[in-house]
C-alpha cells in the first residue's frame, strides 16, 4: 500500500490541529516498521479542515 491509498484510509476524527505560529494544520502521524530502514515516522498534514 502506497501513502495515497493508506491517507484515504485515516478517519478524519484521527487529525490532530495544530498551530504553529499563525497558521493551523491538521496533522496525523504513525511511526511504521520498515524492515530495511527500522522505524520510519509518517506525518500527513493538511493546511485546511475540510482534509484536501
Amino acid at each position: 500500500m502506497n501513502v495515497y491509498e493508506f491517507k484515504k484510509t485515516i478517519l478524519k476524527e484521527k487529525f490532530k490541529e495544530i498551530e504553529v505560529g499563525d497558521k493551523t494544520y491538521w496533522t496525523f502521524t504513525k511511526v511504521v516498521d520498515l524492515s530495511k530502514l527500522n522505524k520510519l515516522r509518517l506525518v500527513i498534514s493538511y493546511d485546511h479542515k475540510k482534509l484536501e
